[in-house]
């Protein structure tokens, strides 16, 4: 019978230790989630506009491939 109040406190402990992370860290995760989602959305706004940028200015090499982005 000594085992199960074992595992059953060293479980209880486990959540006590995973919720206190989530309160302490919670807020900093999510916030370094969305600032690197929005610099994934900045970079690609970024390179879609230099892209199209260049393209306009530079027609002298119309045999050349694109790189496939539009």
């Amino acid at each position: 019978m000594m085992d199960v109040q074992e595992s059953v406190a060293a479980i209880q402990k486990l959540i006590d230790t995973a919720i206190q992370f989530a309160v302490n860290y919670g807020f900093q995760v999510i916030r370094a989630i969305l600032i690197l989602m929005a610099g994934f959305i900045a970079g690609d706004w970024i390179n879609h506009g230099l892209l199209k940028s260049l393209t306009k200015k530079c027609r002298c090499h119309t045999s050349v491939p694109t790189t496939g982005y539009s």
